[in-house]
């Protein structure tokens, strides 16, 4: 189906990508296979959708969502580029207005009220970097979530959606680096079962991932 057509088919089976999100597939009078892919607002939409598709197609094959799989993890980032970038602008802006602010001195050009406004201005930039850096290098515990073709992470009660990985690496029994598009962790599990069972999630859900050091430390954990 595209904005400047439709084509009709009877729908054969639907399955579950995600709990807003499926396809419909089946076969035209010529006996040609389509798909369809649905997003919805809300998961309760695509049910209510789906279960009346069902009800007028009884034969119709589900196949239903997997059921995410949460694993307890410390999570010890190695970069987030988005918190790099930030901490990295505040930093060089800092850099710049003390250079300025040592020249004005050394002129004699600037008097108390501008001493303070640039302090002040200091401390805007530079306190919040280190708040950024100390947030980027810190460990902290969290929950790693596979759900579909998704990962998240939790945190202090949130999610955050993690992009799809571009390499897995295992450094240990309990131990597996992932690096994203612009961002690399580490994760810490609780039990090596844990890691080796994230370890084969990623490589069933992301087949292009590039791999190291998988076989040699899960053969022995």
């Amino acid at each position: 189906m595209t904005r400047d057509e439709s084509r009709e088919f009877s729908p054969l089976a639907i399955s579950w990508l995600e709990p807003s999100k499926f396809t419909v597939s089946g076969t035209d009078d010529e006996r040609r296979i389509h798909r369809v892919l649905l997003r919805f607002e809300s998961p309760e939409k695509a049910q209510r959708v789906a279960a009346e598709l069902n009800a007028e197609i009884p034969e119709l094959r589900v196949t239903t969502l997997r059921s995410p799989e949460e694993f307890e993890v410390r999570v010890q980032p190695s970069y987030v580029f988005g918190l790099l970038y930030a901490a990295g602008f505040r930093i060089s802006m800092g850099l710049l207005v003390l250079l300025g602010f040592i020249l004005l001195l050394l002129h004699g050009n600037i008097g108390v009220i501008g001493s303070s406004i640039v302090v002040l201005i200091l401390g805007y930039l530079f306190i919040p970097a280190f708040f950024l850096v100390r947030t980027m290098l810190r460990q902290y515990d969290g929950v790693l979530r596979f759900e579909g073709k998704s990962m998240a992470i939790r945190t202090a009660g949130s999610w955050d959606s993690l992009s799809a990985p571009i390499e897995i690496k295992v450094d240990g029994p309990l131990s597996v680096v992932i690096r994203s598009r612009g961002s690399k962790r580490k994760f810490l599990f609780h039990s090596s079962n844990d890691a080796s069972k994230a370890v084969r999630l990623v490589r069933e859900r992301y087949p292009s991932v590039k791999e190291t050091n998988i076989e040699r430390e899960l053969g022995s954990a």
